[in-house]
């Protein structure tokens, strides 16, 4: 999951976004990492995967830990088959608007 993040060259101010999140670990690493002036959203297929997400994410903010630097990501479920738009992006069936296969992205632009 780092290997990924450094593959992406995240850095603080950046925005993150993760297809298929799943457990919601990697969009929370990358929220620590684009910090409070970035955006790190996540989107999932299953409700109870992003139910869980927000349960974990609400428990290590709680810790108090990271204090102002991390702002708690955003957790999605949507499925598969909806047009989703999400950061000015358009995903249909884990393809993004720019043809490039689902999966964590860095978004470029405001």
């Amino acid at each position: 999951d780092v290997l990924i993040l450094q593959r992406l060259r995240l850095s603080a101010g950046q925005r993150f976004l993760e297809i298929g999140s799943g457990s919601g670990y990697l969009t929370m690493l990358a929220a620590y990492i684009v910090g409070a002036e970035g955006e790190a959203t996540g989107v999932d297929i299953s409700a109870e995967a992003v139910e869980a997400s927000k349960r974990m994410v609400a428990d290590i903010m709680a810790t108090g830990r990271f204090g102002e630097r991390v702002r708690p990501p955003r957790l999605l479920q949507r499925d598969g088959g909806s047009l989703l738009r999400v950061a000015g992006l358009a995903v249909r069936e884990g393809q993004t608007a720019h043809g490039r296969a689902a999966g964590p992205c860095l978004l470029e632009g405001p």
